[in-house]
């Protein structure tokens, strides 16, 4: 009898070096809390949310640039809405208002990927049963950088001279946008409600921005004080109540919800987060995927910030 060796006709490929290392079982258990961490923030963030709309019936009005930090909060306020809509504690007219100020002096890119994302979002929160108003506003024609600036009016943006550029190209147009819109489609009794403004200021991006966010009066958590304008309706004086819901998100943890987030997630490795979530009280999506996006990625966020 002749008895042949058995060679398995597969190729053996030799791992590069980048991928040669195991994690130890340590470094397993440390990036598995760090995301367990971050998840909780961001439900903590929608449960505020949430609890707002449940207990005054208040109006959410995000303005978003659709960049990394306002896409989070935008995100994390559709989860808000759909599971307070879902819960009965909101009906599902009640308007959720976005507005993103077009400065007219952006890079075409940008536009572009603004543009593009504006329709997403307004796909996804249709998807999720939820009343989005999303609005479009830009500086009049002689409020523009270009008429200011040839005018003698404005000199070239720097560090320095930017502050009243955020108040010509984007506050005030957002502000005027928020007052017509207000006129023309809330009903009378949605005018009465009081609404929070929502922003994704944080107080990680520089010391002066940590100071502006102090003094407008933005908060991670509404304070005793917020409670009782959103009570007694004292937003009606155009004085909004201001939440900064992820004030204390370090840009970290900004990539890394991006990465996480969406239904075929960059980062993938996510198994047990959910449940562990669960286990400890919060309500999380009912989306597949740990954290909800409005794209099944945000690979192309990344891609626009170079980092692709």
């Amino acid at each position: 009898m002749t008895v042949k060796q058995f060679t398995p006709d597969i190729a053996i490929t030799e791992l590069s070096s980048d991928v040669q290392g195991w994690s130890s079982v340590d470094e397993v258990v440390d990036d598995c809390e760090v995301k367990l961490t971050l998840a909780k923030k961001f439900y903590s963030g929608v449960s505020i949310i949430r609890k707002a709309l449940r207990d005054y019936q208040a109006i959410c009005k995000i303005g978003s640039s659709t960049g990394k930090d306002s896409s989070l909060c935008v995100e994390m306020t559709i989860e808000a809405y759909a599971q307070a809509i879902a819960a009965g504690e909101i009906d599902k007219e009640h308007p959720l208002i976005i507005i993103t100020s077009n400065t007219l002096v952006e890079h075409l890119v940008y536009d572009i990927y603004c543009n593009y994302t504006v329709k997403k979002v307004k796909t996804y929160a249709a998807s999720r049963g939820i009343n989005l108003h999303y609005l479009l506003a830009s500086p009049g024609i002689c409020d523009s950088f270009s008429v200011k600036y040839f005018a003698g009016d404005k000199l070239l943006i720097n560090p320095t001279l930017n502050s009243d550029c955020t108040e010509i190209l984007k506050i005030s147009p957002s502000n005027q946008a928020l007052s017509e819109f207000k006129t023309a489609v809330l009903t009378t009794h949605q005018k009465k409600l009081p609404i929070i403004d929502i922003s994704g200021v944080r107080d990680e991006e520089s010391a002066n921005r940590a100071r502006n966010i102090k003094k407008v009066g933005a908060t991670s958590a509404f304070t005793p004080e917020q409670h009782v304008m959103l009570a007694t309706g004292a937003t009606q004086g155009q004085k909004r109540v201001k939440l900064a819901p992820i004030k204390e998100f370090t840009t970290d943890d900004v990539w890394m919800y991006l990465d996480m987030c969406g239904t075929d997630a960059l980062d993938k490795d996510r198994d047990g987060i959910k449940d562990a979530l669960k286990e400890d009280g919060f309500q999380v999506t009912s989306e597949d995927g740990l954290f909800p996006y409005h794209l099944p990625n945000a690979s192309l966020i990344r891609m626009v910030y170079g980092q692709g």
